[in-house]
């Protein structure tokens, strides 16, 4: 129980790292305080990795309202709808944040896109087994309502696996010289698909590592 004693830190790994932590703890015992605990912290790896991501899509800029408006979870969906108004254009953003690191040389795992809205329908479904003490012989005294909240933990827990084998990120279009813009305008407004992104990358980078643009890119 060492990581009770554990500082509390603030990213979505940490929080992911607890549940882990909470998992070991139960060895498939499967106790009721284990499943609230579990899923008030993976609660909070939800809310906190939609939020750094967030972040990266804001090209890790708040203003001080937007600050205040995730301070809520519908204040963070809002915000996030509105910086990406459709997934499509989320993951055209990654596959071009990849080809473009690719095309870089740079040695580093490829981000890996966030499944968005299963994570949000997780938040209510975990929210669940955070609240429900009014009835318990209904709720934590009930073995198959326990039984299936650990099922739910192990799916939610099954897409942060997913998430941590690549990288977390993304690319920022605003340091990208025109010509790298127009080309992700095009491949947004599927003009073009990704082998012709990373066709045409290839061809500008020995101008834009000339003109020391590059660089900026990711």
């Amino acid at each position: 129980m060492d990581f009770i004693e554990q500082p509390r830190q603030v990213t979505f790994y940490w929080h992911v790292w607890q549940v882990n932590n909470w998992l070991r703890f139960d060895n498939g015992r499967h106790l009721g305080n284990v499943l609230a605990y579990v899923a008030y912290e993976l609660r909070c790896a939800i809310e906190r990795c939609l939020f750094e991501l967030l972040f990266f899509m804001k090209e890790c800029k708040f203003t001080t309202e937007e600050q205040k408006k995730c301070r809520t979870w519908d204040g963070l969906n809002s915000l996030m709808n509105e910086t990406s108004p459709s997934y499509k254009e989320y993951q055209k953003h990654v596959a071009f944040t990849n080809i473009a690191t690719k095309v870089m040389g740079m040695q580093v795992p490829q981000v890996i896109p966030v499944n968005i809205a299963f994570l949000r329908d997780s938040w209510q479904r975990v929210s669940n087994y955070c609240h429900k003490h009014l009835v318990p012989e209904e709720t934590f005294d009930n073995k198959e309502w326990v039984e299936n909240g650990f099922a739910e933990i192990s799916k939610t827990l099954a897409e942060f696996e997913r998430i941590n084998k690549g990288s977390f990120g993304l690319g920022r279009k605003s340091s990208m010289p025109q010509e790298v813009r127009d080309l992700y305008n095009d491949f947004l407004g599927d003009k073009i698909d990704e082998g012709q992104v990373e066709r045409s990358l290839i061809i500008m980078e020995p101008i834009l590592a000339k003109r020391k643009y590059l660089k900026g890119l990711v």
